[in-house]
């Protein structure tokens, strides 16, 4: 099971590695218009995602909102806040976001297409001839599955014929939904999620085996025709012999604590230290909000597949030069590539982790900070920013459920803050560049002054119409 999913993870994240791009749209609003033709891949980055027309390769990018309605011979790999798949779909589908609807309209083309979804929610209601593996809280099969069904997850229901196995891992159906209700309000308002725990209505049924594990047993009102294997999983609340009120509010407050003096430390180096590449990411987040988002996204997500290219480069120079005879020289070279692979992805997500939570911290507690009297971007007020912003986050990050949230909207927005204000601030450090935010511009060179040619030394001084 484990595996199972463990290949999923790779598979979403990393199988747009083999794709060559043919075009790209990046913008706010990207559009392939019904009597539009693309051939080969598109790569994406927009706000908003609308393919009517056709796509002779694959898609690939991210998107807050996707439609895919139109006609794609490849296969689809996203990063979307919502998508919807109305159209037709030559290959596979690789999704993560929060919200994935494939409709009744839509067709999967290929006999042995799969679906790989990650999502908060995923709702399957078109036939699939291939096989379903799903990771969120929520997977509703709403039309026939010809495949097997991999999930894991809170809730699983089976409203329609699944030909294959059955393999599950669902919540207690004790449990309530009702915080990621809240939570999802402002993402789709007409979203209801299902009950926790396992569902195979009257319309559903299993040909294969069901292997499910659960704090309770699953409600089954469909036939299953492999049998049934069923695992109890202790809840966590038995675990700790149902700890008080008093030991839950404890373990916030350790949390929010921890959270905070990590934050201030950090904050407390960085604007000492780089008071100007604060103030420069602060205000990145503040001009381009979305922008700031959509680069951390991608670039959060894009480093796995990028350190797992370094490994396996530095192994390849390795084992190169071990073939090459330099065996007294192949332990170093190995120590040195290593270090050099784990220094960088120990920079890296220290930054996306700890360093874009002080950005974020510093810009949302920016006003009540101007309130001080202080004087404005000054270090002191961006240390009073930190103390309160830090405080701020560290108590919404260790929220249940709503947290994690919290912690990737400000890992993603602050690390794309970042990188904007670093590319801006190279920009301007380029000769002919326009300045960046903090810097005044350059006064002109003064005029060059041309020396007087014979028979002028009686004209009237500043006469310099040859000039």
């Amino acid at each position: 099971m484990r595996r199972s999913f463990f290949l999923l993870w790779c598979l979403i994240f990393f199988g747009a590695g083999a794709v060559s791009a043919s075009a790209l749209l990046q913008a706010e609003q990207c559009h392939v218009p019904a009597d539009q033709v693309i051939e080969g891949n598109l790569y994406v980055l927009c706000q908003r995602l609308v393919v009517e027309g056709r796509v002779t390769g694959d898609v690939v990018g991210a998107a807050l909102t996707a439609d895919i309605d139109g006609r794609v011979d490849g296969s689809v790999t996203m990063l979307a806040g919502r998508l919807n798949v109305r159209g037709i779909v030559g290959s596979d589908i690789y999704v993560a976001g929060p919200v994935i609807y494939l409709r009744p309209e839509a067709r999967l083309s290929s006999p042995s297409a799969d679906v790989y979804t990650f999502a908060l929610t995923t709702q399957v209601n078109t036939p699939i001839t291939g096989n379903v593996n799903g990771a969120g809280y929520e997977l509703l099969i709403g039309a026939p599955v010809s495949g097997h069904i991999n999930f894991a997850g809170t809730s699983l229901t089976i409203d329609a014929p699944v030909g294959g196995d059955v393999v599950a891992s669902v919540g207690s159906s004790t449990d309530t939904s009702q915080q990621l209700r809240t939570v999802t309000n402002w993402i789709e308002p007409e979203l209801v999620l299902g009950a926790p725990g396992l569902t195979v209505t009257e319309n559903g049924a299993i040909g294969g085996r069901l292997v499910y594990s659960s704090p309770n047993p699953g409600t089954l009102n469909g036939p299953v025709g492999g049998g049934v294997t069923y695992e109890r999983v202790v809840p966590s609340s038995e675990l700790a012999g149902n700890g008080s009120l008093t030991d839950a509010v404890g373990g916030y407050l350790q949390a929010v604590l921890r959270d905070y003096v990590a934050t201030v430390l950090v904050g407390v180096v960085l604007i000492l230290a780089l008071p100007r590449a604060v103030r420069s990411s602060r205000q990145a987040i503040y001009r381009k909000p979305l922008p700031s988002f959509s680069v951390g996204l991608i670039t959060f997500v894009l480093s796995f597949p990028a350190f797992l290219l370094a490994l396996i480069i530095g192994l390849a120079i390795v084992m190169l030069i071990s073939l090459l005879g330099f065996s007294d020289f192949t332990i170093t070279a190995a120590f040195v590539i290593g270090l050099l692979v784990v220094a960088a992805g120990a920079l890296f997500y220290f930054t996306a982790v700890l360093v874009s939570r002080v950005v974020v911290a510093v810009t949302v507690a920016r006003p009540l900070a101007r309130r001080l009297g202080v004087t404005p971007d000054s270090r002191v007020e961006l240390l009073a920013a930190l103390a309160i912003g830090g405080l701020f986050l560290a108590a919404a990050s260790a929220l249940p459920v709503v947290g994690i949230l919290v912690t990737a909207l400000i890992t993603f927005i602050g690390l794309g803050a970042i990188l904007i204000a670093m590319r801006r601030t190279n920009g301007a450090a380029r000769p002919g560049s326009p300045a960046g935010d903090d810097e005044s511009p350059h006064a002109p060179p003064p005029p060059r002054l041309l020396p007087r040619g014979p028979g002028t030394e009686n004209l009237p001084d500043g006469f310099t119409w040859w000039e």
